[in-house]
């Protein structure tokens, strides 16, 4: 015998948990950028200060 299960709802969506991975994703490519930047403006003054 087999038992028969109600269909189970979905709290969301496909699209939604896309969008939100899409939006995570670009939030970490912009965390990296930021990252990458301070290093570069830190790297840069401390070499401006050696050469003092």
């Amino acid at each position: 015998m087999l038992a028969e299960f109600p269909p189970i709802e979905l709290t969301e969506k496909h699209a939604t948990v896309r969008k939100r991975t899409i939006r995570i994703g670009e939030q970490l490519d912009d965390q990296s950028r930021r990252k990458l930047s301070v290093r570069g403006l830190i790297g840069s003054a401390l070499g401006k200060m050696a050469r003092r």
